[in-house]
């Protein structure tokens, strides 16, 4: 089995990482399943908690909502999850995601942004994840070449 992974960052009040995204999948259609990640930089209240209302009136999440039907995506990350600190306010909102095909959904085993792995001077948390996948090993045995 193979899995197709999209790091993205997209910058703030734009579209221009989601739109390349649908791009590329238009132009090289995947036969596998696919997970993205990264930076959207966008709040929903798909994945925002209510005390974030105020980013929700100012953030349009449309684009990549469409993606993400369009695709059949899953949010992996569970909802609320902070993931960024903004520095001039202090506060915690809901930018880095994680989506997966929902083909291999079940196979997510967690997905988190813990705080005790916050880097330094970062203003975003690390997202780790783990998937259960049956890997399968033949028995390979190279013949000599002569």
């Amino acid at each position: 089995m193979s899995l197709t992974i999209f790091n993205i960052y997209n910058p703030p009040s734009a579209d221009s990482s989601i739109t390349a995204l649908n791009d590329h999948i238009d132009r090289y259609p995947q036969t596998s399943p696919m997970l993205w990640t990264g930076n959207f930089n966008k709040h929903d209240a798909l994945w925002a908690t209510p005390e974030f209302t105020d980013h929700l009136a100012r953030s349009d999440a449309l684009p990549l909502l469409h993606l993400l039907t369009e695709y059949d995506m899953e949010l992996a990350l569970l909802p609320g999850t902070p993931t960024h600190e903004s520095a001039a306010h202090k506060t915690w909102s809901t930018i880095d995601l994680t989506f997966l095909s929902s083909d291999i959904a079940h196979t997510l085993i967690s997905c988190q942004a813990p705080l005790h792995h916050w880097i330094p001077n970062a203003d975003h948390l690390p997202i780790h994840m783990t998937l259960d996948f049956n890997l399968f090993y033949s028995d390979y045995n190279p013949r000599p070449n002569f």
